[in-house]
């Protein structure tokens, strides 16, 4: 009777199935995703055509070569999201400071349209323009969330420091910056995967430096699905590992107290 009531915890609310559960239930989706997608309509490629099709994007269009454009992009992007954000919302400590810092927050309701012709005309159509583009959407988002998490802080965390007779900027420190560093760095995650999802449309907009959006784009334009779908696995693999990989840091380094935390 172990066994059957160990599967039915997958179907309780809340419920903590073992770990033998766990793997069947992953491999029993994983089943139904492969055989869904053998018995897909025609225009939807097979898995040995889109494998195909990579080893040819690899051999004939430089895809390695396109994706280091498209990481480098986005990591420098990333890093001064999380660089200017951090400072921003950190600053709104500062009472002169809060009306510039939810101003920020407010332009995240903006889109890319309308607004690219104020930053070619700065930038010109290239690589920078790009990054700009993609810190400023992902970077509003960024400032939200974590002014958000700031003005959560309970009032009695900020009364036990000053106890403590730390001046006003020690308590920012160990308060502030200090104690909200785990959601930070979560919140850094859950960007980077806004990220990877707007790296390809910023690359649309700005071909002249290449990348992989815009091999997506001219696929979609000759409608070479399979290209398409072989390039899409290919970024959606490397932002699984890079998210994996960033959780792991996330409980490492935060043990106990990360967002994180996943249920095992």
């Amino acid at each position: 009777m172990k066994q059957p009531d160990g599967f039915l915890e997958a179907f309780k609310p809340n419920g903590t199935p073992n770990q033998k559960v766990k793997s069947t239930l992953l491999v029993g989706w994983l089943s139904i995703v492969l055989i869904s997608w053998l018995f897909a309509p025609e225009f939807f490629p097979r898995p040995d055509k889109i494998f195909e099709r990579l080893v040819f994007l690899y051999k004939e269009r430089n895809l390695l070569g396109e994706l280091f454009v498209t990481l480098w992009v986005l990591g420098k992007a990333m890093l001064w999201t999380v660089v200017v954000s951090l400072a921003i919302t950190y600053s709104a400590v500062l009472p002169v400071m809060r009306h510039p810092t939810t101003l920020v927050t407010l332009l995240r309701f903006l889109g890319m349209t309308g607004l690219t012709y104020f930053v070619f005309r700065s930038f010109g159509m290239t690589e920078a323009a790009k990054v700009f583009m993609l810190s400023f959407a992902t970077g509003t988002w960024f400032v939200t969330s974590m002014s958000k998490i700031v003005s959560e802080i309970k009032e009695d965390k900020y009364d036990h420091a000053r106890s403590l007779g730390w001046s006003e900027w020690r308590v920012v420190y160990e308060v502030v910056i200090l104690g909200t560093s785990h959601l930070a760095f979560d919140t850094m995650r859950q960007t980077f995967g806004i990220g990877f999802m707007m790296v390809t449309l910023v690359e649309g907009l700005v071909r002249s430096q290449g990348g992989i959006g815009v091999m997506l784009l001219n696929d979609e334009k000759h409608f070479v699905i399979a290209d398409i779908i072989a390039i899409i696995s290919v970024l959606l693999f490397i932002a699984l590992i890079w998210d994996s990989f960033l959780n792991q840091v996330s409980l490492s380094t935060f043990k106990g107290t990360t967002a994180s935390a996943e249920r095992k």
